[in-house]
């Protein structure tokens, strides 16, 4: 169990790490403009959840804590990608720490 769980949280983090650079690679410019109706983030959006076949909102948010573990908590990142944190526990650390400067 405890060898499936690594392999689970090594799998949720390389997703991760792939949505993280897609978005680095994408995100060019504004991802957010209050007159267009869709964006950046949209668009790219879209694209994860049609990988995924997950909603937009859904790939929304994994873009958000992809985006947060690449740039705010590359410690966290680490500690998943070794297996050491399972998903939960990461997001919770992400949402948590959301405005800790």
């Amino acid at each position: 169990m405890a060898a499936a769980n690594r392999d689970e949280a090594v799998a949720a983090a390389r997703r991760f790490a792939a949505i993280a650079e897609l978005v680095a690679r994408h995100a060019v410019g504004a991802t957010d403009c209050g007159r267009w109706s869709c964006d950046n983030w949209d668009a790219i959006a879209a694209q994860v959840g049609a990988a995924l076949n997950i909603s937009h909102n859904l790939a929304s948010h994994q873009m958000y804590q992809a985006l947060a573990l690449r740039q705010r908590l590359p410690a966290v990142a680490t500690l998943f990608a070794e297996g050491r944190l399972s998903l939960r526990l990461v997001t919770t650390i992400i949402w948590h720490t959301e405005l800790i400067k």
